[in-house]
């Protein structure tokens, strides 16, 4: 009978015990707060180098979701919000594309509302070297030989790789040659011949020069500008005189004449009339010239 009280004290006790653990599992199950689980990658997983992982990963909070950090190798690598703060549970997803081969470990690190870690999860990768897989060589083996020629028929392993022919560079295109301009055919252009004083009278009297000038133009350039001058006097021609025109600006040519330029034409001058025109050429040899003009000279009577 007692050794019966003993054995249920014992079974009891037992139970006692089991009951406790059983309530203090479930009052820590309750009590969690905040959790942080990988869906993807999971630790021993491994990859290449630049191939994309697509971190997928839980949050848990009892009073919300609010942010998160990952962090690769102790190093933070993106730090955000949840899209809806205030959730108790929330699923993130980042990108991550490896750039070295070893052994890394990615950390997902969840806050709370004072930006106090709460907690967080960890898994540890591979990532080796991208591995480049040999083209096949072309190897030739001897098949029976052929029982109408005696000789042996090569047989290819991998048909051979033709190379394209490289597409030929258009022929370049032939320079236009560039023609001529027609040649310049328009003269000079002249205007506003005049003379001044008119009349003038021989010397010694004044005044006894006369200044002849006209206006002369040409978009290639002149090479002379003459003037033609004279005196004729009763039935006497004077020799015809050609010196060069002097530029005095603007377009503007003029020559003085005195009593040795009238006296080279005819030496009795006195009493005359002095013909003139002008002649100009440009650089491509157009010429061109104006009407004539006349002064009179009168005799010094002193």
């Amino acid at each position: 009978m007692e050794r019966k009280n003993i054995l249920l004290r014992l079974f009891s006790l037992i139970f006692l015990i089991l009951l406790s653990l059983f309530v203090t599992a479930c009052a820590s199950e309750a009590d969690i707060r905040s959790r942080v689980w990988f869906d993807f990658p999971t630790s021993g997983r491994e990859f290449q180098v630049g191939e994309p992982i697509i971190i997928t990963a839980h949050l848990y909070a009892k009073d919300g979701v609010r942010d998160y950090c990952l962090q690769l190798d102790g190093k933070e690598i993106a730090r955000d919000s949840v899209p809806n703060p205030g959730e108790t549970l929330v699923t993130v997803q980042k990108e991550w594309l490896p750039i070295s081969s070893g052994q890394h470990t990615i950390t997902l690190i969840q806050y709370d509302a004072n930006q106090k870690a709460s907690s967080r999860g960890s898994v540890h990768v591979n990532v080796v070297e991208t591995s480049s897989t040999p083209e096949p060589e072309i190897t030739a083996s001897k098949s029976p030989e052929s029982t109408e020629t005696g000789m042996p028929t090569p047989t290819w392993t991998k048909e051979p790789t033709w190379t394209k022919e490289p597409t030929r560079p258009p022929a370049p295109a032939t320079a236009t040659a560039t023609e001529p301009p027609p040649p310049d055919s328009t003269p000079p252009s002249m205007s506003n011949l005049s003379a001044s004083p008119d009349p003038i009278v021989e010397a010694p009297c004044t005044p006894n020069s006369v200044t002849i000038s006209t206006s002369v133009t040409d978009s290639g350039g002149l090479s002379e500008v003459k003037l033609y001058y004279r005196i004729v006097k009763g039935g006497q021609n004077g020799t015809w005189q050609t010196p060069v025109m002097s530029a005095s600006g603007g377009g503007k040519y003029q020559l003085t004449l005195g009593p040795g330029q009238l006296q080279a034409s005819l030496p009795a001058y006195g009493g005359s009339i002095l013909q003139f025109y002008v002649k100009a050429w440009d650089t491509a040899g157009n010429v061109a010239e104006t009407s004539s003009g006349n002064v009179q000279v009168q005799v010094c009577v002193e």
